[in-house]
């Protein structure tokens, strides 16, 4: 690994992106950066006179629960409230459960996405139960996160999920597919229904740290779960063109 010389995207300018930072970026799992130092101190600033949580820049915290490792033993905090039906375990005893520890496998569960460069898709389906939904993340490396949201408490949700990650390093800037089963969404599907979703973004380190969402929530700290914000998703179905 040695130095890049990289273009910012805003001002057309070179930048030299050091191999230590790179090493950084990695462990990280954030992407090439695409703006050079100048131009992100200026983003930076500009983003803590407002952002788009009608607020400032901010990193939060989620709120996390005291639970007791099911495999090792020991104690640990979960992102969820434990409810007694289902194992919980230490990040290391999940690490090693989904095949390894090291950031940067790809393509496979990872706990606490949300700490890193990610994006994330709330779906509430139906317009029933407003507490209960679901929250998909996915990061620059392919590592994904799938949650079941009900009144408040997380669970995994362990759905069958299938994902595709391209990163345009020159760019930089990356893109995600996901493709989620329906039998994770819901027990019956109606076209006539009406969804809600929410898209959010999450990027940077520190106080660089950057949140931005479709709907934005308009909240004092970071808080995406207001699923009262959720934009409208409604279902489009064309006929097959018929051959000739």
């Amino acid at each position: 690994m040695s130095d890049q010389t990289l273009t910012c995207t805003d001002c057309g300018q070179q930048f030299t992106f050091t191999e230590s930072e790179q090493e950084f970026f990695q462990t990280k799992g954030f992407s090439t950066p695409g703006r050079c130092p100048d131009c992100r101190a200026a983003r930076k600033a500009a983003r803590n006179s407002g952002s788009s949580y009608g607020g400032s820049s901010y990193g939060g915290e989620r709120q996390m629960y005291p639970a007791v490792c099911a495999q090792c033993g020991k104690n640990t905090e979960v992102p969820f409230q434990p409810r007694g039906d289902r194992p919980v375990y230490c990040s290391d005893c999940f690490r090693a459960q989904q095949g390894g520890s090291s950031y940067g496998g790809g393509n496979r569960r990872r706990d606490r996405l949300w700490e890193r460069d990610v994006a994330e898709i709330f779906i509430r389906p139906g317009a029933d139960d407003q507490s209960h939904y679901r929250e998909f993340e996915i990061s620059p490396n392919g590592d994904w996160l799938d949650l079941d949201i009900n009144q408040g408490e997380k669970a995994l949700l362990l759905c069958d999920l299938r994902s595709r990650v391209s990163v345009d390093f020159e760019a930089g800037i990356w893109t995600a597919v996901m493709g989620i089963p329906f039998s994770s969404l819901c027990d019956s599907f109606d076209p006539q229904d009406s969804w809600r979703l929410n898209l959010f973004r999450i990027e940077g380190e520190g106080q660089e740290r950057f949140y931005s969402a479709w709907i934005p929530t308009h909240t004092s700290r970071p808080n995406f779960h207001v699923p009262e914000v959720f934009g409208t998703l409604r279902f489009v179905f064309q006929p097959e063109p018929k051959l000739s």
